[in-house]
């Protein structure tokens, strides 16, 4: 396993090979594949993963005079330690790709850039963190599921103590909105400017890239621009065997107008728990995404030549989000109930009960409870109470909040912003670390052009008109894909990426189904019995996720 796990010691070790004693301690170092950068005084940068350009002189400037907001502009998926006689930092990307975990136990402190090279010796779960994960399936603060292992947040650095604790410090969020009333066309041909300009200088390192064709907008409109800037392009798409992919005829169509060569991937149902369980072992988490499960068989059929990846993530958040638009019109017609008594709106649910319910369900629901409803899982009635009803360690409701702030007065300046920046620092944030977890396992690596600074800038801009469009989300992006594409493949219903993992549960994956309706110690897998797979199908996967998750842990 490559990376790097480091333990700092009181100075009583000898220096070896494995050691470098420096200031008030000893560090014993295990790195493998990692970027070493050699600091006088005997000090030393250890890099896990990859940036570009590859400056390494201006990267150790930039950790040694701690001006961390200027990581932002490096390229890649990396995390580090920074060791020098005065203090000991730890740093990550702007991404969320990759992080650095800790651990601390009497006066060792271990340190590693990735957690499943951490040792599990206490067991204990952070109440709080599993709170989170039955709510969001993920844990965002700076605990993860073990009590005793600490992770440091994305886009942040810290500072180790000779405690072994660590002062997080965050040095990138999304920049403030400054939307303007520029013409659409000016903003469109800056857009598709900047994402040129981002491929061109990935080019420069990477002459074969792959990408992956889902059949929607952001992937072709990407794969368009990189035809005529790399070398190679290798264009592949999931087929899930005996399942219908509405998305792969367009996908086939967006290949066919380029005229690049496309690469259909099975995603074997045979291997799917094995991957399930190989992706939970490396996280120490469940798996947020099932779409993971169909990156890993593409990733997997890529020829070894071709080292990048172009990934289209947080395209939609950026330049066109329909849950964000839902979020932004719910807020509005929750600010119209506020002067309106709940009797009367209940009366009003009687008179028209489908307008009524929603008005009545947002007049109880907060600011901040309507911008988490973008990422919370979608639990049936039914199975919301079952997980009322497990036992989590303690008595309460699940309240977890991802952001831990109040953040109702910024949403009354800015519903849209908000929900991105919340966003972001989420989802976004989880996509972008399971496609990292899953490229390193093949020396991959990832090229993300809608994430790139001068991108996100220009998407700031964008107002109400130019995000939402009229009928289709995302005007800007779509009107450049019309350059490579007919009109009626760019504006035409979209299915996402429609993995089949309720299927999943009912065949590859039944019988972790049937385990989790006969657990008995974890929880009492009697609730369950009423379940149906085809509607609640989210607490099955969350439950096979934990089982797993449970399993492994107690084998270690």
């Amino acid at each position: 396993m490559s990376g790097f796990c480091i333990k700092r010691h009181p100075k009583v070790i000898d220096n070896n090979d494995n050691h470098l004693s420096i200031g008030a301690y000893t560090y014993e170092i295990n790195a493998q594949d990692c970027i070493k950068i050699p600091l006088p005084q005997g000090g030393l940068i250890l890099l896990d993963g990859y940036f570009w350009p590859q400056d390494t002189n201006k990267f150790k400037e930039i950790i040694l005079t701690k001006q961390f907001d200027q990581l932002s502009q490096f390229e890649g998926h990396y995390s580090g330690i920074c060791i020098t006689e005065e203090e000991c930092l730890i740093f990550n990307d702007r991404f969320g790709g990759k992080t650095i975990f800790y651990q601390q136990n009497e006066n060792l402190v271990t340190i590693a850039s990735r957690i499943c090279l951490l040792p599990v010796e206490n067991k204990a779960l952070a109440l709080d963190a599993v709170h989170e994960c039955f709510i969001f399936r993920w844990t965002s603060a700076d605990k993860t599921l073990l009590s005793d292992t600490c992770k440091l947040r994305a886009r942040s650095y810290g500072t180790v103590s000779h405690k072994g604790t660590v002062k997080q410090q965050c040095y990138w969020q999304l920049p403030p909105a400054n939307y303007t009333n520029a013409p659409f066309k000016d903003k469109q041909t800056s857009v598709k400017h900047a994402l040129q300009t981002h491929l061109r200088q990935a080019s420069q390192r990477y002459k074969k890239v792959a990408i992956f064709l889902s059949g929607g907008v952001d992937s072709s409109l990407l794969a368009g621009l990189s035809k005529d800037i790399f070398d190679q392009c290798y264009l592949v798409t999931p087929v899930f065997k005996g399942q219908k992919n509405p998305e792969l005829a367009t996908a086939k169509a967006f290949a066919k107008q380029l005229d690049m060569p496309h690469h259909l991937v099975e995603v074997n149902p045979e291997t799917l728990e094995q991957d399930l369980q190989y992706l939970i072992r490396l996280k120490r988490e469940p798996l947020r995404h099932y779409s993971s499960l169909a990156m890993l068989a593409m990733m997997k059929a890529i020829p070894d030549e071709y080292d990048a990846v172009i990934y289209g993530e947080a395209a939609d958040t950026l330049f066109g989000s329909n849950g964000i638009n839902r979020i932004n019109t719910q807020y509005n017609w929750k600010q119209s109930t506020k002067h309106i008594p709940l009797w009367l709106l209940r009366l009003m649910q009687k008179i028209v009960p489908g307008r009524g319910r929603v008005l009545v369900e947002l007049k109880s629901t907060s600011l901040t409870d309507l911008v988490y409803s973008l990422t919370a899982i979608q639990y049936s009635e039914k199975s919301h109470n079952i997980i009322k009803q497990i036992d989590l360690g303690r008595n309460t409701a699940l309240e977890t909040k991802p952001w831990q702030q109040d953040i109702s007065a910024k949403m009354r300046e800015n519903v849209r912003h908000v929900a991105q920046q919340y966003v972001i620092s989420s989802d976004v944030e989880k996509h972008f670390e399971e496609a990292e977890l899953i490229a390193e396992q093949f020396n991959k690596h990832i090229i993300s052009p809608f994430f790139a600074p001068d991108v996100i800038d220009l998407a700031n801009t964008l107002n109400d008109s130019d995000y939402y469009g009229t009928e289709f989300v995302k005007p800007i992006l779509r009107e450049i894909a019309c350059e490579y594409f007919d009109r009626e493949l760019i504006y035409q219903r979209k299915y996402g990426f429609p993995v089949p993992f309720v299927d999943w549960l009912n065949s590859s994956l039944s019988s972790l189904v049937e385990e989790v309706r006969n657990e008995k110690t974890l929880f009492d897998g009697r609730l369950l019995n009423d379940l149906s797979v085809d509607t609640d199908y989210e607490i099955f996967w969350l439950l096979i996720n934990w089982k797993i998750l449970h399993q492994q842990l107690g084998a270690q």
